[in-house]
């Protein structure tokens, strides 16, 4: 499936005024944007207003039914916990959203399948269903061709909408089912200002004096990563996270200087990118992922 060129919102508002809806959707972007993104337009596609206006438009049964509300139900992606593995959106028996369990480390197959027996049962209301997998990025392996075949075979008047930060954590194959929705970068985001979660600007301050750091001080870093791995890989991916960005904040400061050698910066960008997409899609060891990453890091400001 192609990725879409034109701008993403305008897109979507075609795709939902033409009611040309597709299987499956994969929207990417950086922080909570995608989230954001697939829940609206999970909600166009099941408004019931009309063709021509704005979708979804806030104003009938549908739209009601699926505005946020009370707190939703907490998700576990482990089957012997009996905990839901999805959950419907707001009251909206026709929307589904799933997403990483309370303390997961991934979204697992139990999950999808469970998504795909509710998905196969006729549905109470008429109309079209959409599945929100809201923490695509981190569907293990299984996970995703569990999903790959549902979209391949959907239900009828069923679509799936993939809310991603980084779409190679995706597997090719599933991919290529569905159409790719890129948001664009937001406006330059200050993680140094007095709005970030007081974590981001410890690690941005931090990463402001990696120069300084030797290999011990590196370590001692990394090692604050140690520990039951339902803890720490959220840590460790919002260090990994962060460091994208500032590292991506070094290189455009860098071209718009007009220095040309930028080449170390981006291998470590890359390198960075890289430890995040293991962490999803690996059982990786988050301590030693964190010292991959930090290194590279280390090593491109210091060269």
């Amino acid at each position: 499936m192609p990725t879409v060129a034109e701008n993403p919102t305008t897109f979507l508002a075609k795709s939902l005024a033409s009611e040309r809806i597709h299987s499956g959707y994969v929207i990417s972007g950086l922080g909570d944007a995608p989230r954001t993104a697939a829940l609206d337009f999970a909600r166009g596609i099941v408004c019931g207003g009309p063709t021509q206006g704005p979708r979804p438009c806030g104003a009938c049964d549908s739209c009601r039914r699926s505005a946020t509300g009370a707190q939703p139900i907490a998700l576990d992606g482990r089957e012997k916990n009996k905990a839901p593995a999805y959950r419907h959106v707001c009251d909206h028996s026709n929307l589904f959203w799933v997403e990483l369990g309370s303390t997961g480390t991934r979204v697992t197959v139990w999950q999808i399948r469970a998504l795909q027996k509710a998905l196969r049962r006729p549905s109470p209301t008429s109309g079209h269903r959409v599945a929100v997998i809201a923490d695509a990025d981190w569907l293990n392996e299984y996970a995703q061709n569990a999903l790959l075949r549902l979209i391949e075979e959907p239900p009828p008047a069923t679509s799936f909408i993939l809310a991603v930060n980084a779409i190679s954590s995706l597997l090719p194959t599933l991919r290529s089912r569905c159409i790719r929705v890129p948001l664009p970068a937001p406006p330059h985001r200050n993680f140094r200002g007095p709005d970030e979660p007081d974590s981001v600007r410890s690690i941005v301050a931090r990463l402001d004096g990696i120069q300084a750091l030797g290999m011990p001080e590196l370590l001692v870093w990394a090692e604050e990563y140690r520990g039951k791995r339902d803890v720490t890989v959220g840590q460790v991916n919002e260090l990994l996270t962060v460091s994208c960005e500032w590292l991506r904040e070094r290189i455009l400061h860098a071209v718009g200087q007009g220095h040309s050698s930028v080449q170390d910066e981006l291998d470590a960008y890359r390198t960075v990118l890289r430890c995040r997409r293991e962490l999803i899609r690996r059982n990786t060891n988050c301590q030693m992922t964190a010292e991959r990453g930090l290194f590279a890091i280390r090593s491109a400001v210091h060269s």
